[in-house]
């Protein structure tokens, strides 16, 4: 567990190559921030990195790595805190993860061309995803969204944190006549952040 105090200019150098490293958990304190290619620094020096938490890490964009993309070929797990609330995801412009299969994110920071071209640049066997933040920030189109997730035939659970406005109800009536989205999928989590209309229920129950 690695707690980012200070930042180091070549942590690399201090640290030296970790290849037994399974488990990076990043830990920010008092909002603390760093640059992309800090972090990404850090990842590049666990090359059989599993698991990999963001918590509370605030990315200052520095252009870094625009042509450069760094492949990290074992992480399963990549979160951005225990819920995906308190880190930026810039990071997902510059990672390829070809066996990531369960993902926390809040879409806060990240366009959705960059994730688009981050799935398919990976291509991942993606079995759990979280996406949105408990601070209602997701303001993603539902087009935006089902592009996505169609990309995401693996999925099985998937669970969105306060989507805004009216995305909820028409993302059930999609995946109710959408029998090519998600066909795997066997938990389904909306976290609401307004009380459900009746409406809402009878698509609900057509989508199951």
């Amino acid at each position: 567990m690695y707690h980012p105090h200070d930042q180091d200019s070549s942590f690399s150098t201090a640290v030296g190559l970790l290849p037994f490293l399974k488990i990076l958990n990043i830990i920010g304190i008092d909002e603390f921030s760093c640059s992309i290619s800090a972090t990404l620094e850090m990842l590049r020096i666990c090359s059989n990195l599993v698991e990999c938490t963001l918590d509370e890490v605030f990315h200052e964009y520095d252009g870094f790595g625009t042509k450069e993309i760094l492949v990290l070929p074992r992480v399963c797990l990549f979160k951005f805190g225990t819920y995906p609330d308190y880190s930026s995801d810039y990071i997902w412009r510059h990672v390829t993860l070809p066996d990531l299969q369960t993902l926390f994110i809040s879409l806060r920071d990240i366009r959705f061309q960059d994730f688009l071209i981050f799935l398919r640049r990976s291509s991942p066997p993606l079995q759990r995803i979280i996406i949105g933040d408990a601070a209602g920030f997701f303001c993603w189109s539902l087009e935006d969204l089902e592009e996505c997730l169609a990309l995401l035939s693996t999925l099985t659970d998937f669970e969105c944190l306060k989507p805004l406005g009216a995305l909820p109800t028409h993302f059930l009536t999609v995946l109710a006549t959408s029998p090519r989205l998600l066909p795997n999928i066997s938990t389904l989590t909306l976290r609401l952040s307004f009380p459900p209309a009746k409406l809402w229920f009878q698509q609900l129950f057509s989508a199951l």
